[in-house]
């Protein structure tokens, strides 16, 4: 599988060609790893990057001008063969553009761009989605970074801490309801402790938890000390947190998501759908995320 290298003097971090999918992010100084190794065992991702949809439409399908499609969870980037477009020792960037493939799942022609760069401590990922279409474009964009959890020591994360630079005791989420397999508008509230909340057994049996209107600005994982040990930063409206439910998987989920799986209410039309995003025709929509190694 082709796999790119970029560095820094703190970083080393490599990314596959196969999905544009970061796949190590290591702290020089200590040769610590802070991803998932993607083990069969629990999951096989790494970082996936999900487009042109986040989470599943009901049915798997979903409906745009009169038309239904079908596109299976988190959408056809992940599975898709990127081409190098730019690399320099710190920065790389990757893009795939629409095929016969996609357009049969997704009917606009488009371009994404995935770059990484290394600065000081922290790695930013940068997305472009063009539309290359004389009309609007309507898609979502997400990570789903699985980051170690504890960083090191005895795998049991339920000895680690979920924490938030937020000056609220309480935040409120949302999860999907197992009766409709949709997101349900029943909130939940998530309380912190001088920031913190520890992770507990069974926190994550029933998918993912889902904070939205953009509560979530910067988030972090700290070990039995409290101590943290990497830090997301984001801009986007809905960023969730998940690990594969019902079991000891030694790694959590920090996902920031332009975007959210269908709600309860939704009624399958594409441009309908809740945070749902828009690329004006012929032009260019830019986000990302960065991961700060502490």
């Amino acid at each position: 599988m082709r796999t790119f290298e970029i560095e820094n003097e703190i970083l080393k971090a490599s990314v596959r060609a196969y999905g544009a999918e970061l796949c190590s992010l290591v702290k020089k100084e200590t040769g610590e790893q802070y991803l998932w190794s993607g083990d069969a065992k629990y999951w096989t991702g790494i970082s996936p990057l999900l487009f042109p949809v986040v989470g599943n439409f009901r049915d798997k399908q979903y409906r745009y001008q009169g038309k239904t499609y079908t596109m299976k969870q988190h959408g056809f980037a992940r599975e898709k063969e990127f081409s190098l477009v730019s690399r320099t020792e710190n920065e790389l960037w990757l893009a795939i553009e629409d095929d016969p493939e996609t357009y049969s799942q997704y009917p606009f022609r488009f371009r994404l761009e995935a770059g990484y760069r290394l600065e000081g401590n922290t790695l930013q990922v940068m997305w472009k989605v063009k539309n290359r279409e004389d009309r609007v474009m309507y898609f979502s964009i997400g990570g789903h970074p699985a980051l170690l959890c504890p960083l090191t020591g005895e795998p049991d994360k339920t000895k680690a801490y979920l924490g938030f630079e937020d000056d609220d005791e309480t935040l409120d989420y949302l999860m999907v309801d197992p009766a409709t397999n949709r997101v349900g508008d029943k909130v939940h509230s998530f309380h912190l402790e001088d920031g913190m909340h520890r992770i507990t057994p069974g926190m994550f049996d029933y998918d993912a938890l889902m904070f939205d209107n953009y509560q979530i600005k910067v988030a972090y994982l700290a070990g039995p000390d409290r101590k943290p040990y990497v830090r997301l930063h984001t801009q986007a409206p809905v960023t969730a947190f998940w690990s594969p439910e019902k079991t000891d998987a030694p790694f959590v989920c920090f996902e920031p998501w332009y975007g959210v799986p269908d709600g309860v209410d939704f009624s399958g039309t594409l441009e309908e759908r809740k945070w749902e995003q828009q690329a004006e025709p012929n032009g260019t929509f830019e986000a990302g995320y960065t991961l700060e190694i502490l």
